[in-house]
Formats: structure tokens, C-alpha cells, sequence
């Protein structure tokens, strides 16, 4: 549905965009960066982080200490381990990761209908039009650098998507 909206919107621009004023391309442009900057996906909230000294800092042997059955061996199920990974149910935080691919994707064609405005009608968006995209292309560039750099954050994310994945299949 987004990718429709934005196509939408895209071609709207980029057609039409001659016949915009000073105003249209203002509006045009604050609504365009204003939509980068509401889906830039937040990764980092699909990583559990725990406050320093509370518990032993490894979520599965935590949980496991107070659920061992009868004979003192853990009772603990995949989707327990990775409830305690993951902060929650796995099959919530598969959506919730789900939404988070979502937003990227839909960042990549905001980011395209940005870049294609920029070189097609870049000379009648005047300073501000042209300061305000450009701060919207850096502001989804630095978000995604700032997570691809991020190793641990990657690492993290790779562990609970198959944490979440065991514990559903």
C-alpha cells in the first residue's frame, strides 16, 4: 500500500511539477521529507538490552534456573528461550520485525521519488525545497550507515531473527 502511495505521489511530482509555485514545491517537499524521517525503521528496539547487574546477563539460564522439571533438568521450550532473547512472544516480535522491513523498504522508494524530483525539477525547488530534501536524503543515510556499522546490533539482530524463527516453526 505504501509503494502505491509513493509511485502515486512520484509521478504526481515529477509530471506535474512544472506547473508548481514556490508554495506547492515547499508543501511538496516538507511532506516528502516529513514521511522520510516517520518510517526510518527503528531496528534497535528488537534487541532486548538488560539493566546492568540484573540477573546473570544470559536470559535463557535465568529462566531456566526457576523452570526445571522434576528431575532437575531444564523444562525449558524454544519458544521460552526465545521469548526470554527476544523480550517477548516470538511471534510478536516477528511482526514486529516484519514492520521494521516495512519501513526500510519503504525508505529505499522514498529515497528513489527524492532522488528522481531532485534531477528532475532540483532548479525550481528553490533553497529551502532543496535544503529540505537534502536533509531528509542525510537523514535516512546516516540512520541506515548508523545501523550497518553497528556489529553488535547486527550480530543481535541475527541471533533473535533465529531465535524467533526456531521457536515458530
Amino acid at each position: 500500500l505504501a509503494a502505491c502511495g509513493i509511485g502515486a505521489l512520484s509521478r504526481l511530482l515529477l509530471s506535474a511539477g512544472h506547473l508548481f509555485d514556490g508554495g506547492a514545491w515547499d508543501l511538496a517537499v516538507g511532506a516528502l521529507a516529513g514521511v522520510m524521517r516517520d518510517t526510518l525503521p527503528n531496528v534497535r528496539v528488537l534487541v532486548v538490552t538488560r539493566a546492568a547487574g540484573a540477573g546473570s546477563g544470559d536470559f535463557a539460564n535465568d529462566l531456566a534456573a526457576g523452570s526445571c522439571n522434576s528431575s532437575g533438568m531444564s523444562a525449558m521450550t524454544a519458544e521460552m528461550e526465545a521469548a526470554t532473547l527476544l523480550g517477548t512472544h516470538p511471534s510478536t516480535w516477528l511482526r514486529a520485525s516484519r514492520e521494521a522491513r516495512v519501513y526500510a523498504a519503504t525508505q529505499r522508494l522514498l529515497i528513489q521519488a527524492a532522488a528522481e524530483l531532485y534531477f528532475r525539477h532540483g532548479v525550481r525547488l528553490g533553497p529551502q525545497g532543496l535544503a529540505t530534501l537534502t536533509a531528509a536524503l542525510e537523514g535516512s543515510a546516516t540512520h541506515a550507515a548508523d545501523v550497518d556499522t553497528d556489529s553488535e546490533l547486527c550480530r543481535r539482530l541475527c541471533r533473535a531473527t533465529a531465535a524467533a524463527m526456531a521457536a515458530v516453526a
